[in-house]
């Protein structure tokens, strides 16, 4: 899990899912709002993919790991920013981490968030 300064409220949550940009990936939906101050994220393991709770919460923290493992706990290598990560199906099937790390980079590119 990333730390409490790291993640999003409540309210930036609902204005991010509100105003963010959109953007897809093989296992993500993401949702970004570029912000002056710092880099928060959000992981999302919504009830359409994933039923039970115990399915959802091991998924959310697959996710963060896999955050924490691309970036390790600098992540200034990244703009600015508001950051959703709603999983899709096909990251319940993958057992490779590395291939859910390279893929939430190719997010970030593809969003404009890494420099």
């Amino acid at each position: 899990m990333l730390n409490r300064a790291s993640r999003l409220t409540t309210k930036q949550f609902n204005e991010t899912m509100k105003d963010g940009k959109v953007v897809h990936s093989t296992f993500f939906i993401g949702r970004i709002r570029l912000m002056p101050d710092s880099l928060r994220i959000a992981a999302v393991a919504p009830v359409k993919i994933a039923k039970t709770a115990v399915v959802r919460n091991r998924t959310r923290r697959r996710i963060y790991a896999a955050i924490r493992s691309a970036f390790g706990s600098d992540m200034s290598v990244m703009k600015s920013a508001q950051v959703i990560l709603i999983a899709k199906a096909p990251l319940l099937v993958s057992d490779d981490p590395t291939q859910i790390q390279a893929d939430i980079r190719s997010l970030f590119v593809k969003a404009g968030l890494l420099r």
